[in-house]
């Protein structure tokens, strides 16, 4: 099995960190290698909740169904994947600090054949996407910036 996990500091309250990252229309600006993704099912999401992405990773596009699995505001949220090429689960959890807010990202997964041979390849790529992402996603909260998705933009605009 292969985990991997990265921690960062965002200089933001608790409540806008978890907000932000929940919010699925922002997933792409800080996400790195997320192409798309798509809500399965409707309502408010939470446990059970249904989710098909999109990623591009070691130059494969990979597609995967993931379902979440525990959603404590503004605490934790985990999910796990129920279709696609690997078996994967992942958990995020929200600290509040001094600075603002401890963000941990981990991963977990059980490799296909493929990525077995591979193993100390996607390992070292997965670290550094995951470093992107979270630099990604600092540097947009540290900012300060209020980021409104298009769409509301447009509406609010009116």
């Amino acid at each position: 099995m292969m985990t991997s996990e990265q921690t960062t500091t965002i200089e933001r309250p608790i409540e806008e960190v978890w907000a932000f990252t929940h919010d699925l229309t922002k997933s792409s600006l800080w996400q790195t290698t997320l192409i798309k993704l798509n809500r399965l099912d409707d309502g408010p999401f939470g446990v059970g909740s249904r989710v098909a992405e999109v990623r591009r990773f070691l130059g494969l596009r990979i597609e995967t169904v993931w379902e979440c699995t525990a959603f404590d505001p503004p605490r934790l949220s985990s999910i796990k994947s129920r279709a696609g090429p690997v078996s994967w689960g992942g958990s995020w959890t929200f600290e509040p600090v001094a600075a603002g807010t401890r963000f941990t990202m981990r991963i977990e997964g059980e490799m296909s054949a493929f990525f077995r041979v591979t193993e100390p390849v996607v390992r070292r790529t997965a670290r550094r996407e995951m470093e992107a992402s979270m630099g990604h996603l600092r540097d947009i909260l540290d900012s300060g910036l209020d980021l409104v998705a298009p769409a509301e933009a447009a509406a609010a605009a009116g």
